[in-house]
């Protein structure tokens, strides 16, 4: 069975990601942690959501947010 977040595309909480917005985190990796998504759960337009990512050597310990946008999955298989 899928959950709401498998069937909306979105990334799943434990995942791997990429931090691909420019600025203090940029290419940092880091595992997602929790999902907001804001979406309006009737329309099919793409999904507008939060990602809550604990960051790997960053400076800052406290997970930072992210839209959508601003990360991507990561595979060190790639």
């Amino acid at each position: 069975m899928q959950t709401i977040v498998q069937h909306r595309g979105l990334l799943s909480p434990g995942g791997r990601v990429c931090i691909t917005s420019y600025g203090p985190f940029h290419r940092l990796r880091g595992t997602i942690r929790r999902v907001d998504d804001l979406s309006d759960p009737s329309s099919f337009d793409s999904p507008y959501c939060f990602y809550l990512i604990d960051l790997e050597r960053a400076s800052i310990k406290e997970p930072v947010w992210f839209l959508q946008d601003e990360i991507e999955p990561f595979s060190p298989n790639l």
